[in-house]
C-alpha cells in the first residue's frame, strides 16, 4: 500500500512539474527607439527602428517564470501582467518596481540568424533594447 501511495504521489508531482521557466544571459545590448503610435510589428516591418547606441561589458541574466508570473532581470524581480505565446517565443508585459513604468519584453527566435534574441521597450516612450541570447 505504501508503494502505491508513493507511486501516485510521484506521478502527481511529475505531472505538475511542467513549469515554464526560461533562463538565459546576454552581454551586448543595442539600444533602440521605436516610433510612437505604431505597433512593434509595424516598426519592424517598416524599418522604423532608430538605433541609439550599445552597451557591453557586463553579463545580464534573465529568468522568466511563466507559471508563477514573475521575471527576474539581473536580480530585480517583477510581476508579469500579461503573457502571449507565439510559435517562436513569448511576449510578456510587466511593470518595474521603482518608477512603475510599463514594459513589453519579447523573447523570440530569429529565423535568419538562427538564434534566440530579446527585445524590450518602455511602453510610454517606446525606448528599449535588443540583444542576442548567449
Amino acid at each position: 500500500m505504501k508503494n502505491i501511495i508513493t507511486t501516485i504521489a510521484m506521478f502527481i508531482l511529475v505531472f505538475n512539474i511542467k513549469a515554464q521557466v526560461i533562463k538565459f544571459q546576454f552581454d551586448t545590448i543595442q539600444y533602440i527607439e521605436l516610433q510612437k503610435g505604431k505597433s512593434l510589428k509595424e516598426n519592424v516591418d517598416k524599418n522604423l527602428i532608430n538605433y541609439s547606441g550599445f552597451g557591453y561589458g557586463r553579463v545580464d541574466s534573465c529568468e522568466l517564470n511563466l507559471d508563477l508570473r514573475f521575471a527576474v532581470f539581473t536580480g530585480d524581480t517583477v510581476m508579469i501582467k500579461k503573457v502571449n505565446y507565439n510559435s517562436d517565443g513569448v511576449k510578456i508585459e510587466y511593470q518595474d518596481q521603482t518608477e512603475f513604468n510599463d514594459y513589453t519584453f519579447l523573447y523570440n527566435y530569429d529565423n535568419v540568424k538562427k538564434r534566440k534574441y530579446i527585445l524590450y521597450y518602455k511602453n510610454n516612450n517606446m525606448s528599449g533594447g535588443i540583444a542576442y541570447v548567449k
